[in-house]
């Protein structure tokens, strides 16, 4: 669930852009709708940072960009504006993107995804060499089955595995080789589905079934279908994959 904050001072602005939210079918809770400066700093000084802020540039005390001079907003912005011209300096905050108004859906909706590709990258470690704003991924495979070369979509994808060499793992069971590496995988795959879990495995979302810490302090995964070893976590990756799912 993304905790979401609207600094809003149009009436009919904040009635659009709570009624595109719901329409967009992600899971987002509003936590407040402010329309004041003096109202916002008020706000995030007295609540947990919010996972999102949308933000107007034109409030009823001022700029929104006032705000940020009295208190440091370390979440992510998406900026509302009717003047685009404003668009460079709000890129030289924490934005990731500004919707220009009247709000369209679909403008919405990409605003919405660099804000999720943007959140796992800084989950992500810094060592890993996943790109923030791929804006284009793979969406199938060409794998050899026999004497035969099939196309494998990528969200039959369970996950990818290293033995001694990679293989494609498919939620109906099958397995099968490809020739790219985990690393490169992690470059052409969508992170919002895939994530790469240790050294040795990326694993689609939805294939993961549970994670776990054992008396011994051990941290582990389940996916489904079930990999032949067990998989083990580092206590960064667990807590990582507990934001995620969460």
């Amino acid at each position: 669930m993304i905790k979401t904050l609207i600094i809003e001072d149009e009436n009919r602005s904040k009635e659009h852009l709570v009624e595109l939210l719901k329409i967009s079918n992600l899971e987002i809770k509003i936590e407040a709708i402010i329309s004041s400066v003096k109202d916002s700093v008020i706000w995030l000084k007295n609540n947990l940072p919010p996972d999102l802020i949308f933000m107007d540039i034109h409030l009823s005390d001022g700029k929104s960009l006032d705000i940020l001079k009295k208190f440091k907003i370390k979440s992510p912005i998406i900026y509302t504006t009717a003047y685009d011209e404003y668009a460079i300096k709000l890129f030289n905050t924490n934005s990731i993107d500004y919707l220009l108004k009247p709000i369209d859906l679909e403008d919405l909706k990409g605003a919405l995804l660099l804000f999720y590709q943007n959140r796992l990258s800084n989950l992500i470690p810094e060592n890993s060499p996943s790109e923030t704003f791929k804006t284009s991924y793979k969406k199938r495979f060409l794998v050899k089955n026999g004497k035969e070369y099939i196309p494998i979509k990528t969200e039959d994808i369970a996950y990818f595995y290293r033995s001694e060499i990679v293989f494609i793992r498919l939620f109906n069971g099958k397995s099968f080789m490809t020739n790219y590496s985990l690393n490169q995988l992690e470059e052409i795959l969508e992170p919002y589905y895939f994530i790469r879990i240790n050294r040795k495995i990326i694993s689609n979302i939805n294939a993961i079934q549970g994670i776990s810490k054992n008396n011994s302090n051990r941290y582990s995964i389940k996916l489904s279908p079930m990999h032949t070893e067990s998989i083990y976590l580092s206590q960064e990756r667990y807590y990582w994959l507990k934001n995620i799912l969460s």
